[in-house]
């Protein structure tokens, strides 16, 4: 098995919204009661604060722990996420796979030198 890219899953990695992610998302709660404006929300007075929402109707969404930072959300009918969190999320199923097949690999390895090495060590048993 060659050896995974690293630099290139490091370098796509670097780039994506922080983690950790959640099933979930991120939406803006205006923490105003308008009482002057009877009410109205979105006249350009609201003061958001980020609310997490996650759950069974949620699950279709991919937030970041980090307070207010979506990865994946709608906008109206329309998918919204970043090029780099989306390069991360395309090559994540064949950059998982690799990385697996190389621990494997060199889990394999490093049995085959412990077994060399006890093997050496019996040898020199008196």
């Amino acid at each position: 098995m060659p050896r995974p890219d690293l630099d290139a899953i490091r370098k796509r990695r670097a780039g994506i919204t922080p983690p950790p992610w959640f099933c979930g998302t991120w939406s803006g709660v205006c923490q105003l009661t308008h009482a002057e404006d009877q009410g109205w929300h979105g006249k350009g007075k609201c003061r958001y604060l980020p609310r997490r929402f996650d759950g069974e109707y949620f699950d279709r969404y991919i937030a970041s722990e980090t307070r207010g930072k979506n990865v994946i959300s709608l906008s109206g009918e329309e998918l919204v996420i970043s090029p780099e969190d989306s390069l991360f999320i395309s090559h994540a199923p064949t950059d998982i796979a690799a990385l697996l097949a190389y621990v494997d690999e060199l889990e394999e390895e490093r049995e085959r030198a412990r077994a060399s090495y006890r093997a050496e060590m019996e040898k020199e048993k008196p």
